[in-house]
């Protein structure tokens, strides 16, 4: 069981990975992307941050900005004792339903910035007990070692115009679906330095 699970993990990390470069690729080979007649600079001046999250998951968060509109993230997390998570999410930047600017300059004031997205989380047991009751997520995740579920963040991010860094809060509703599906909520807050 152990075999196939390592070998399909394997499989959506490359094919996750072969997305991802592609998408960078694409993204990388433009120029500028046009919004509601207007050009949105194709690279923000500071694209990739990298901070910490606390919360649900505590640990380290990363993030790719491709546009004005589309983002990477990602981050890995520990508790002690307990299991390791290891996630990625695509973003998209939706300013525009509440009449935000899409990073088309930042203002004094700096740029708040919603999103939401699309994703998957690894988890990874760490803890050196078992336990034979697999009707909780943790439970399961001791009996396998592992478990691999999806999510749906939902954030604000706030990045003041004299620091390059963003302060976020987000949620992220989801479901783990290896080794068996259980509804999960996390919540977390953080802040990434851009450079």
């Amino acid at each position: 069981m152990k075999k196939i699970l390592t070998r399909h993990l394997i499989l959506i990390a490359l094919v996750i990975e072969t997305f991802g470069v592609s998408a960078f690729a694409a993204q990388r080979s433009s120029k500028h992307v046009h919004l509601d007649d207007s050009e949105v600079s194709e690279t923000p001046a500071d694209p990739f941050g990298v901070g910490i999250m606390l919360g649900d998951l505590n640990g380290v968060s990363a993030k790719y900005e491709m546009n004005g509109r589309n983002s990477f993230d990602g981050g890995f997390s520990y508790q002690s004792g307990e299991y390791a998570t290891l996630h990625a999410d695509y973003l998209w930047n939706v300013a525009e339903l509440f009449g935000l600017s899409p990073r088309k300059e930042k203002k004094s004031s700096g740029l708040l910035a919603p999103y939401f997205g699309i994703g998957a989380i690894l988890y990874f047991d760490t803890s050196k007990s078992s336990v034979s009751d697999p009707s909780q997520l943790f439970e399961r995740l001791k009996s396998s070692g592992i478990a691999l579920g999806a999510r749906v963040p939902i954030g604000l991010e706030y990045q003041p115009s004299i620091v390059p860094c963003g302060i976020f809060a987000e949620v992220a509703p989801g479901t783990i679906l290896i080794p068996g599906m259980i509804g999960l909520i996390q919540a977390e807050v953080g802040v990434r330095f851009y450079m």
